[in-house]
Protein backbone atom coordinates (compact mmCIF):
# COMPACT_ATOMS: atom_id res chain seq x y z
CA UNK A 1 0.00 0.00 0.00
CA UNK A 2 1.26 3.43 -0.93
CA UNK A 3 -0.21 6.67 0.38
CA UNK A 4 0.81 9.94 -1.25
CA UNK A 5 -0.21 13.19 0.43
CA UNK A 6 0.71 16.42 -1.29
CA UNK A 7 -0.07 20.05 -0.95
CA UNK A 8 -2.97 19.89 -3.42
CA UNK A 9 -4.37 16.39 -2.97
CA UNK A 10 -3.97 12.74 -2.10
CA UNK A 11 -3.22 9.45 -3.85
CA UNK A 12 -3.67 5.85 -2.75
CA UNK A 13 -2.28 2.71 -4.39
CA UNK A 14 -3.05 -0.81 -3.20
CA UNK A 15 -1.38 -3.33 -5.47
CA UNK A 16 -2.39 -2.36 -9.01
CA UNK A 17 -5.44 -0.36 -7.85
CA UNK A 18 -4.82 3.40 -7.88
CA UNK A 19 -6.87 6.44 -6.93
CA UNK A 20 -5.42 9.94 -7.15
CA UNK A 21 -7.34 13.11 -6.33
CA UNK A 22 -5.44 16.33 -6.80
CA UNK A 23 -6.65 19.85 -7.51
CA UNK A 24 -8.00 19.73 -11.07
CA UNK A 25 -6.93 16.11 -11.60
CA UNK A 26 -8.64 12.74 -11.10
CA UNK A 27 -7.16 9.33 -11.88
CA UNK A 28 -8.66 5.89 -11.20
CA UNK A 29 -7.24 2.53 -12.24
CA UNK A 30 -9.07 -0.71 -11.49
CA UNK A 31 -6.85 -3.59 -12.64
CA UNK A 32 -8.37 -5.72 -15.38
CA UNK A 33 -11.42 -3.46 -15.70
CA UNK A 34 -11.06 0.28 -16.18
CA UNK A 35 -8.69 3.24 -16.33
CA UNK A 36 -10.13 6.78 -16.09
CA UNK A 37 -8.36 10.13 -16.02
CA UNK A 38 -9.84 13.62 -16.01
CA UNK A 39 -8.08 16.99 -15.88
CA UNK A 40 -8.14 20.42 -17.52
CA UNK A 41 -7.04 18.98 -20.89
CA UNK A 42 -9.96 16.55 -21.11
CA UNK A 43 -11.21 13.12 -20.17
CA UNK A 44 -9.68 9.71 -20.88
CA UNK A 45 -11.50 6.39 -20.44
CA UNK A 46 -10.08 2.98 -21.29
CA UNK A 47 -12.17 -0.10 -20.64
CA UNK A 48 -9.96 -3.14 -20.30
CA UNK A 49 -11.50 -6.28 -21.75
CA UNK A 50 -10.89 -9.59 -20.05
CA UNK A 51 -9.27 -12.22 -22.23
CA UNK A 52 -9.49 -15.99 -22.18
CA UNK A 53 -13.22 -16.57 -22.31
CA UNK A 54 -14.91 -16.30 -25.69
CA UNK A 55 -18.60 -16.72 -26.46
Amino acid sequence: MKLEVGRWGVGVAIGDFELRLFLGDFYLKIPGRLEVAWNSTGRYVDRIERKGRES
